[in-house]
Formats: C-alpha cells, sequence, structure tokens
C-alpha cells in the first residue's frame, strides 16, 4: 500500500505538468524526463494496487474490487501505451494515451472532489460505512469512466475535424 501511495501522489502532482505546451516546447528534455518518472508512477500505482485488492480486497467488497481493478488495468495499459508511442515518435498517438493516461492519473483526486461535492449537496444519500449504497455502487466506475467517455468524444470530434 505505501508504493501505491507514494507512486500515486508523485502520479498526481507529474500528470499535470505534461499538459504546458511551453515545457514540451522550451524544454523538451524535462518533458521527456518528467514524463518517464510520470509512466513508472502509473505502472507502479497500478500495480501495487492490483495486487492490494488481489490480497486484501477494498473495503467496498466485490463491486468496490471490479472497479477499482479495472480503474488499474486501464491507468498501466495508457502508460505502457503513452511511452509505447512516445518511443516510437508517434506523436498523435502518444498524445491520445497521453491523454487518457492524465484522465485516469487525476481519477484518485476526481474520487475524492466527487465524494466531498456529493456529502456537500447531499449530506451523504445513498452512501453507506461500508461502500454499499446506490452512489457508492456508482462511484466504483464513475470517478474515471465518465471522464474517459467525455475524453474519448472530444477526441473522436478532433480526429473527424481534422479528416475533413
Amino acid at each position: 500500500m505505501f508504493v501505491h501511495m507514494l507512486a500515486g501522489s508523485l502520479l498526481s502532482f507529474l500528470a499535470p505538468l505534461q499538459l504546458f505546451p511551453w515545457l514540451r516546447r522550451n524544454w523538451p528534455a524535462l518533458h521527456r524526463v518528467t514524463g518517464r518518472m510520470l509512466i513508472l508512477c502509473a505502472i507502479l500505482t497500478a500495480l501495487a494496487g492490483l495486487i492490494y485488492i488481489a490480497l486484501r480486497g477494498t473495503i467496498g467488497g466485490t463491486a468496490m474490487d471490479a472497479g477499482f481493478a479495472l480503474y488499474g488495468g486501464l491507468t498501466g495499459l495508457a502508460a505502457v501505451q503513452a511511452f509505447r508511442f512516445a518511443i516510437a515518435r508517434n506523436i498523435e498517438h502518444h498524445r491520445r494515451w497521453a491523454l487518457r493516461l492524465f484522465v485516469l492519473a487525476i481519477g484518485s483526486w476526481l474520487y475524492r472532489m466527487q465524494y466531498t461535492i456529493w456529502y456537500i449537496a447531499t449530506d451523504g444519500l445513498a452512501s453507506t460505512p461500508d461502500f454499499s449504497g446506490a452512489f457508492d455502487l456508482f462511484m466504483n466506475y464513475g470517478f474515471y469512466l465518465p471522464w474517459l467517455a467525455l475524453l474519448e468524444l472530444i477526441l473522436f470530434k478532433q480526429q473527424r475535424r481534422e479528416r475533413h
């Protein structure tokens, strides 16, 4: 759990840095170094989380295990693909996978923010201490899949515009 938490913290910090065009343009070496650190942190976070889920499970049981395991798997996949396309110098595919990784990298923060807003707005309606309430069950996937779907829609529209 320590590796997961430490690497995840670094991941949340490093991910936004990669989005700055002036960083990529003016300091490409820094972009590459922080990118490699980001990839390493993403893979470590994903693997440590997946191992923890396999060995101990989550507080929310099977439903949370499944949602968070998918999140970890997608994070690891996005990291590997972003790195693979960067090494191949396929910048467009790298950019698309790096954006997916960004959305997943901030997932932990989104999870906490969405719960905070929900509790402020509803006083915790449909949320239980064992994470089995309706809102909790939604959040097993709701903190990352809707954002990934929105990104995919944006990427699809961009690609379509570029073709025409």
